[in-house]
């Protein structure tokens, strides 16, 4: 079983209106096993997740190639990650970011 190295929950400006884009996106709390440094997630995986509205949940992430085009999760050196969306009515509240670096 593989435990978030790293973890953030970002939240949209309550004054954004609108489709929410990666830049409206502010870090409001954030956790990391062994003080590892937090990464923003890239914007590709965020818009992707922000304008889907849906879950993306992706284990072996080295070997994905779709996956492969969202940098940070290289540079990171990510095994696993799930960014979903925070969600309510109609709205997009924020993301929650988790990854695995074991």
């Amino acid at each position: 079983m593989a435990v978030a190295s790293i973890s953030a929950i970002l939240l949209v400006s309550p004054e954004t209106t609108g489709q929410p884009m990666p830049s409206d996106l502010h870090v409001v709390a954030y956790h990391s096993q062994k003080d590892l440094p937090y990464r923003r997630v890239s914007d590709n995986l965020s818009r992707v997740v922000l304008s889907r509205r849906e879950a993306i949940l992706a284990r072996d992430v080295g070997d994905d190639r779709q996956l492969s085009v969202f940098d940070s999760l290289g540079e990171m050196k990510a095994l696993s990650v799930i960014c979903a969306p925070i969600n309510t009515g109609n709205r997009v509240l924020g993301l929650i970011h988790l990854y695995s670096t074991n």
